[in-house]
């Protein structure tokens, strides 16, 4: 140890000798250190980390499956597997994110909307959580009439209520019915485990589907509803065995329930649910980090070469009194473990300030990054990292350092520095190295940089401009039949479109370029082989003015108009997906369809239980629309069936969407839309205001933020390898000046000597482009996941990544390729 002490002592000593040295190599370990340790607290939160709830690896999501489709169980298939199952302590089947509208609280002048976590008894029981305050819901208050209580989370409790201890047994209002609050549920409850698309869940009421103050209750054709559903396994019950029982449970199901076939269940670990879809960016990500990690261990490396070459004079008096190469090679490498730690130190603070920006400014879809934080392991990685830093970036310079050749140090010693003219190719080898890691970085960002340019611009089968898009929902207890929403949605859209600069208004259940409204229909007059063939498409209601106020295209037939009332026969429109997959080579317009499962002989293979409570609502299409994307961006579009509310009172729900074409920006027009909405009802919320191009930019926000952070790194990775190719070349004229200075006194031009040192970079440089594109194109498969509308071997992207590189690397040599094209003869001949 006293040893290691005294080397450390000395490499002290040395670097204090070269401030400008350390200053720089500190800096550039501290920018590949900081950023992968950064990444890895990333990483750590949402990968690695157990989720913080009791016995994490015993907690799994219950999926069902139906050929490559995943989705939720029903809640009559979580029912059964529940009563039938041997490896679960509990299953609970809930719901997230129903938007409710919640008033009564303090400070608040208007009503909000929220989204509501509906939950039966055992939910909080299954994850293990106890309430900080009060008590969880009992099974009597699973039942309709029973279930007017809320449970608060510990944020939202501090937040809106300030943290009122009296607060169990007051009263908020959700939907203008008066909850109880029962419970304050204890802090540090994770996003992602209550995730909702539409926010934060903070509020729990308890989980009552198709239970109705007439007494309904599940029957079978809810086996087609689809909720989410965790379990607990049984100490000792490994995921394996539980899926094996709950696939024993699903086969019986299936031989008893025609809806039930077909339909197979997957267990995933709770955990999943965190990681969810981030796990390809992270690691590409993180992949990404290691690069610059690597280009500035390549750039500390070339400039432990050139320092040391400086002090062959100094290695070779220490030779020849006897120094043996082990305790050089340790006191070399000494020198680049005081560099790795102080560049690990200062990388951690560069660490520890990316995690905070991170969990404050992120995508609202991407709510595990609330969770990033630095913490034992993440300092643990970047001590470790800042070791084998030391190491990779030390370990060559110092054995080549350590083996000088006594006779040319003493001959070269005096002239200036060398580290053997035999070596060049290494100091060339480690820039040819950054060049090939920076066109990788290059290669990614731009496949990623045009996928999102194709998401943001490629035709949504709408206009997107001068829409402005709000949500309301119209509580049943004051909205009780269909009759009373089609009246208000009338009346409502009837005032905003007589507002100044307003152009079109509609009212619509969905809206573009998301739809997950799904529904089961059969053509009339084609029989209905089994519950397996049955056609889905994805399902609309809205007013007449829908296609008009969109900018749908109508390709044949007519659109709705006033004439299709309530009291007249229904109509539909239907999509051109819909008619390739289901009229591939007939006219659709005239047809009739019916929604859900027919009745009567053509569905005489259902059983009196389904068909009896099937819906029985046939359309006749009159018309067919372009395509609009409704799954997505990224995704194609499914058929689409959409039909007027007004018509189908059964699905005449109180939840719309007011969307207006204007003349002007559409958000100077949301307070007039607002004030016309509380002239109707002031105890409707006025929620999710955007305008399309928001709720556009919203859906590609979690691809901006990868391909942002993508493309800051591989600024940082071309940046450092630019500065390694500028290091290097000018190691080089330095080297050179003498012989430079003699072509120049035998005639050479000036443009000559450029040429003759840019060359040189330009060699390093498309040695590591070419590696560096052989490398892309063996990792293509990395990025597969994240690229749309391109393949990950685009020829276009990897070309201009290995020019841009090319470029860099150009421009970098000129600048100590002109100063050497200045050599002044007598100088340089004089230097030598």
């Amino acid at each position: 140890m006293s040893g290691l002490a005294q080397d450390l002592r000395y490499a002290l000593r040395q670097l204090r000798k070269s401030p400008g040295f350390a200053a720089v190599a500190v800096i550039t370990l501290a920018l590949g250190i900081g950023v992968s340790t950064a990444m890895f607290g990333v990483m750590n939160a949402v990968l690695l980390q157990p989720p913080p709830f009791r016995d994490p690896d015993r907690l799994v999501r219950i999926l069902s499956t139906k050929g490559e489709t995943v989705d939720g169980p029903s809640p009559l298939d979580v029912r059964d597997f529940s009563a039938q199952n041997s490896t679960f302590e509990k299953i609970a089947v809930y719901d997230s994110g129903w938007r409710k509208n919640v008033s009564a609280l303090p400070g608040s002048t208007e009503p909000e909307q929220r989204p509501i976590g509906l939950v039966p008894a055992a939910y909080f029981e299954v994850l293990g959580v106890k309430p900080l305050m009060g008590r969880l819901f009992t099974e009597e208050e699973n039942r309709w009439g029973s279930h007017f209580e809320v449970i608060l989370s510990y944020d939202f409790w501090e937040a809106r209520l300030q943290g009122d201890p009296a607060v169990l047994g007051k009263t908020i209002r959700i939907n203008d019915e008066p909850y109880t609050v029962i419970a304050v549920m204890p802090p540090g409850l994770p996003n992602w485990s209550f995730d909702s698309p539409k926010g934060r869940v903070d509020l729990w009421t308890p989980f009552v589907p198709y239970l109705s103050a007439n007494g309904t209750v599940w029957d079978e054709t809810s086996r087609r509803a689809s909720y989410f559903a965790i379990g607990r396994l049984k100490p000792g019950v490994s995921r394996e065995q539980a899926q094996a029982d709950l696939e024993r449970i699903a086969g019986s199901l299936a031989a008893s329930h025609p809806l039930d076939r077909g339909v197979g269940v997957l267990l995933r670990p709770l955990q999943e649910d965190r990681i969810d879809n981030l796990r390809p960016p992270i690691l590409l990500l993180m992949g990404a980090v290691v690069l610059i990690l690597l280009i500035a261990c390549s750039n500390v490396a070339n400039l432990l070469l050139t320092r040391n070459s400086s002090r062959a004079r100094e290695v070779a008096v220490r030779v020849a009194m006897g120094a043996a190469r082990s305790v050089l090679v340790r006191q070399f490498m000494a020198e680049s473990l005081v560099l790795g730690l102080a560049g690990g130190f200062l990388g951690s603070a560069l660490a520890w300030w990316a995690c905070a920006v991170v969990t404050r400014v992120h995508p609202a879809q991407l709510r595990q990054l609330a969770d990033v934080h630095m913490d034992l392991r993440v300092l643990a990685f970047a001590f470790m990292v800042s070791l084998s830093s030391s190491v990779i970036f030390g370990v060559v310079p110092a054995w080549i350092s350590s083996g000088v050749n006594l006779s040319e140090a003493f001959k070269e010693g005096g002239r200036g520095t060398t580290i053997g003219r035999g070596k060049k190719w290494l100091k060339h080898s480690f820039v040819a190295g950054e060049m090939a890691l920076a066109v990788m970085l290059l290669v990614g960002t731009g496949l990623l940089i045009q996928s999102l340019l194709r998401l943001q611009n490629g035709n949504p089968g709408f206009r997107v401009d001068h829409l402005l898009r709000t949500h309301l929902f119209l509580p049943p207890v004051r909205y009780s039949n269909p009759e009373i929403i089609t009246h208000f949605c009338e009346e409502y859209a009837g005032r905003v479109g007589q507002l100044p600069g307003v152009q079109n208004v509609t009212i619509s259940a969905a809206y573009p370029p998301d739809s997950q409204w799904m529904q089961y229909f059969t053509i009339v007059g084609r029989p209905v082989p089994g519950l397996e063939g049955v056609p889905e498409a994805t399902f609309n209601v809205t007013d007449a003015h829908y296609l008009h106020t969109l900018g749908v295209p109508l390709l044949r037939g007519r659109d709705f108009s006033d004439w299709d009332t309530a009291t007249s026969p229904p109509v539909a429109l239907i999509n051109q997906s819909l008619v390739e997959r289901y009229f591939p080579s007939e006219d659709p317009v005239g047809k009739q369809i019916q929604m859900g499962l027919l009745l009567g002989g053509d569905g005489s293979n259902l059983p009196p239980s389904v068909a009896s409570n099937a819906p029985a609502i046939r359309f006749t299409i009159v018309g067919v629309t372009g395509d609009s994307l409704n799954r997505g961006l990224a995704l194609p579009p499914e058929p689409q069936l959409t039909a007027l509310f007004r018509q189908i009172p059964n699905l005449n729900f109180g939840f719309k969407n007011l969307i207006v074409r204007t003349a002007l920006d559409p958000l100077q027009l949301a307070e007039p839309i607002r004030q016309q909405l509380h002239t109707l009802d002031p105890n409707v919320p006025f929620a999710e205001v955007y305008s399309m191009d928001q709720i556009m930019e919203q859906d590609t926000a979690d691809r901006r933020y990868t391909t942002g952070l993508l493309a800051l790194f591989a600024i940082f990775g071309v940046v450092l390898a630019g500065i390694g190719v500028y290091g290097v070349v000018s190691y080089v004229v330095a080297q050179r000046t003498s012989e430079i200075g003699l072509r120049l006194a035998l005639g050479a031009q000036h443009g000559d000597v450029l040429w003759m040192v840019i060359k040189q970079g330009l060699g390093m440089a498309t040695a590591g482009a070419l590696a560096g594109l052989l490398s892309a194109w063996v990792l293509r498969r990395a990025v597969a996941q994240l690229v749309f509308g391109i393949s990950p071997a685009d020829p276009a992207t990897f070309l201009a990544a290995a020019l841009l590189l090319v470029s860099i690397a150009a421009a970098a040599s000129y600048i100590p390729a002109r100063r050497a094209a200045k050599v002044d003869p007598m100088v340089a001949l004089r230097y030598e």
